[in-house]
């Protein structure tokens, strides 16, 4: 009897720690769940494209960019070994005249893409001709203006950086119609501007 009793001590007491085993394991992959659930939002000032606040990035052709007036500005690729940005590639950018215009470009995006804003990533070679606005355009209906979302933050780095626009609220939908970026100048044949990438940020 005594034996009995042994046995079933025994095999209540490897239940019972099953079970404390189970209920570790389970809540140690809770935690990590949360724990990643607050990693998403960890970075919420960073402007990185890993930021999930901000969209991840998907990066456009930016030399496909064109002048929206040659009569001001012209915008052809730039080899790595050109004198006005020595190492670097990417849409050059030159001034001809005084002005004001724009480079631009038709996205080809998936159909259910959802734009939260725009990232850039330029350089200028002085302070008289500079990135003055960076606009989305939709279009909705052919026969009505375009939708038009427009940062008119100033990019004036003189070093080469990346930098996002203002947040799309509420957000770019791609199967609402066509989208155009444009990217504003300010323009003066005494410096240029050099389009390192571009991109769009999605969710």
């Amino acid at each position: 009897m005594d034996s009995n009793i042994t046995r079933k001590t025994l095999r209540m007491g490897t239940k019972i720690a099953l079970l404390a085993v189970f209920g570790l394991g389970l809540a140690f992959n809770t935690a990590m769940v949360n724990a990643d659930k607050g990693g998403e939002h960890s970075n919420g000032g960073d402007h990185s494209e890993h930021s999930s606040r901000n969209g991840q990035v998907m990066w456009l052709n930016h030399l496909a960019l064109q002048s929206a007036d040659t009569a001001i500005l012209t915008a052809t690729s730039n080899s790595a070994a050109s004198g006005a940005f020595p190492g670097l590639s990417g849409l050059l950018i030159q001034p001809v005249a005084v002005g004001a215009s724009s480079v631009q470009m038709a996205l080809d995006l998936p159909k259910d893409t959802k734009i939260v804003g725009v990232r850039v990533c330029y350089g200028n070679t002085g302070l008289t001709s500079f990135i003055s606005q960076i606009s989305l355009g939709q279009v909705t209906n052919p026969a009505a203006p375009d939708t038009v979302i427009t940062d008119t933050t100033a990019l004036t780095s003189a070093t080469p950086v990346c930098v996002n626009s203002k947040s799309i609220r509420p957000v770019l939908r791609s199967r609402d119609g066509a989208i155009i970026l444009s990217l504003g100048i300010t323009a003066d044949p005494t410096s240029k501007v050099l389009i390192r990438g571009l991109g769009v940020l999605v969710k």
